[in-house]
């Protein structure tokens, strides 16, 4: 054929080798073709030269092209197939994967924009599909073999079809699963220093990689490696998936726990020892042992015999003296069920062995002892708190629930009144209740003064008065009915408190009233009055008496288990990290608000309280003992 004669294209390619064919438009305008990979077309001879653009059928390459007459067409050219399927079936022969399937498409690319844009956006798409590569692309992905099945090894892929199947295969591993970019690339990165490797390197992967994990900078490899037209939602997840992974794979990446102290997981169940095994052990024992985030593992108490039979009574495996309690390294909460002349003793022996404390009220005898307690738990980073924890019971949270709603206003006043007989009468060994540190004002007074700060806030000053009506009482019931012993306190105490926020409150306890009325709590509003259940139990109704003629009833809403639910939430607040809803500094403000009275009662004249604490937040009402969380 002559140099100077002007070809057609069909002519001009029909005498190229069959596996340099090309679509038209690609050959004509190979430069968007060049940008994804070098040309396998031979140059034209020299001299001549290809019709011009408009010898071409619509937009280049997509329409038909004039043929060239018969007399200048080859004998081979009537068996030459359609350019775009015969590259199709080359591209799966030798292994190129296609691209992602139209659903993983970005709306744009697949074309489901409305209107002129829409119309824009799907003859992109169509433009992309055919030329932006030099090829078309399968619809469909070949199957891919499964990593580190023992398949043989396939042959190795160029750099086009390698970083698409690293892109979709790796998935965000330190290279590409089948193979490296360049011919060679994956023995030298077999070859590389890393951690010790299991085994030989199976498909192309290198041997450091057999197992889970890779390094950050082969990570940031496979990002650079991968196909840039991805799409945006698997993209995405790739994304959110990484920080996951970085954390969890590897050999180095374990699982930490918690350090809880010597010989404390800090997790699980909290161990409870419980000192003290008398009267009112009975209801702590029956609740701590049914609470599944509790393991009550001891019982100790002077009498072993007494703590052995209390043991085997609620199935605790272990009894004896305090020192074996504390010397139970998984025990992270003494119980003190003691009487209160020992209260103080026995929580400092238990802070100086590292362990947390539960008490019975009251938190101590004196503000001197009571301070020292709180400041040596301080330093030990342990907690100290004490009861009572009817404030936890579903009838008093409802109640402060109602009063920090607004049900009654803002809270200007409060009336609280314990008036009964004595509990000599019913109380096998009532003594203690009589001596320094009982009678009225210490035994029933913390439930309710515990209550009205909730209520009100911290005392600033009380005023009181005291007397007693009998210098001895007589036991009247079990083994010691009859026995006569001496009343060292008041048996009769009314008191007026002012609070820091202005609100004020006046108290009555008293054993020497044959009329008998307990439980009652008031609490006066701006807009009406609220009647609190006894604060000496874990239940009960708030009654709300507004503009009405009759009063409202709110039924309560919480756990209705009674003594040990504050060990439990204690228990939580530990394993939480947050502080507990009775803590030690509620306590001690409550001591020093019953020794102030007393010294006031003693003196006939005010007296000041000086500390101060921030009432807890109610519980939430679903809030369940029974219930497992830790």
């Amino acid at each position: 054929m002559s140099p100077d004669k002007d070809l057609d294209e069909e002519t001009y390619f029909a005498h190229q080798p069959r596996g340099a064919r090309r679509t038209v438009g690609a050959a004509l305008h190979g430069a968007r073709a060049h940008r994804a990979g070098p040309s396998r077309i031979a140059p034209p001879p020299r001299g001549h030269r290809l019709p011009p653009r408009r010898a071409l059928g619509p937009r280049g390459s997509r329409g038909p092209a004039r043929r060239a007459p018969a007399d200048v067409r080859p004998r081979s050219a009537h068996r030459a197939r359609p350019p775009r399927r015969r590259r199709h079936r080359r591209g799966l022969r030798r292994g190129r994967e296609g691209r992602r399937d139209d659903d993983h498409r970005p709306a744009r690319a697949r074309g489901e924009l409305d209107g002129a844009r829409g119309d824009r956006a799907r003859r992109g798409a169509a433009r992309r599909d055919r030329g932006a590569r030099g090829r078309p692309r399968p619809a469909r992905r070949l199957p891919q073999p499964r990593l580190r099945a023992g398949a043989p090894r396939r042959r190795r892929l160029g750099p086009r079809g390698l970083r698409r199947r690293g892109a979709r295969v790796g998935r965000a591993r330190g290279r590409h699963v089948l193979g490296g970019g360049r011919r060679g690339a994956g023995r030298r990165a077999a070859a590389s220093p890393g951690r010790p490797r299991p085994g030989p390197a199976r498909q192309g992967r290198p041997a450091h990689q057999g197992r889970q994990g890779s390094g950050r900078g082969g990570r940031r490899r496979a990002a650079d490696r991968r196909d840039p037209r991805g799409g945006a939602r698997r993209a995405a997840r790739r994304r959110a998936r990484r920080p996951l992974r970085r954390r969890l794979r590897g050999a180095r990446a374990q699982l930490r726990l918690p350090d809880g102290g010597e010989g404390v997981s800090g997790t699980g169940k909290v161990g409870v020892g419980v000192v003290g095994a008398g009267t009112i052990s009975d209801q702590y024992l029956e609740n701590l042992t049914a609470f599944p985030d509790l393991d009550v593992r001891f019982v100790a108490d002077i009498d072993t015999a007494r703590a052995a039979s209390q043991a085997e009574k609620w199935g605790v495996a272990a009894s004896g003296t305090y020192d074996e309690l504390l010397a139970d390294p998984e025990i992270e909460i003494v119980v003190n069920l003691t009487i209160p002349a020992v209260h103080v003793e026995v929580a400092l022996k238990a802070v100086e062995a590292g362990k947390n404390v539960w008490g019975e009220k009251p938190y101590a005898l004196d503000v001197a002892s009571g301070r020292v307690l709180l400041e040596a738990a301080q330093a030990k980073g342990v907690r100290v708190a004490v009861a009572p924890d009817t404030i936890l019971g579903a009838g008093l949270q409802t109640a402060f629930r109602a009063v920090r709603e607004g049900e009654i206003g803002a809270p200007l006043t409060g009336l609280a009144l314990f008036q009964a007989p004595g509990p000599e009468s019913w109380h096998p060994s009532p003594e203690f209740l009589y001596a320094e540190g009982g009678g009225p004002l210490f035994d029933i007074g913390p439930y309710y003064l515990t209550t009205l700060v909730q209520v009100f806030g911290s005392v600033s000053r009380v005023y009181a008065h005291g007397s007693k009506s009998r210098e001895t009482r007589v036991i009247g019931s079990g083994p010691k009915a009859g026995t006569e012993f001496p009343v060292e306190v008041p048996t009769h105490v009314s008191a007026l408190l002012e609070f820091r926020s202005g609100a004020s409150a006046q108290i009555v306890f008293s054993f020497d009233s044959k009329l008998r009325r307990t439980g009652f709590v008031e609490i006066a509003g701006t807009e009406g009055t609220a009647v609190f259940p006894d604060p000496n139990t874990f239940e009960g109704e708030t009654l709300i008496h507004d503009e009405g003629d009759e009063a409202r009833t709110i039924q309560p809403q919480g756990s209705f288990y009674t003594r040990g639910t504050g060990v439990l939430e204690l228990a939580q607040a530990i394993r939480a990290g947050r502080p507990e809803r009775v803590p030690g500094e509620l306590a001690f403000h409550v001591l020093e608000v019953m020794v102030a009275i007393a010294q006031s009662a003693e003196a006939s004249e005010p007296v000041e309280v000086t500390s101060e604490f921030t009432p807890a937040a109610s519980l939430e009402p679903d809030w369940d003992p029974s219930v497992a969380t830790l």
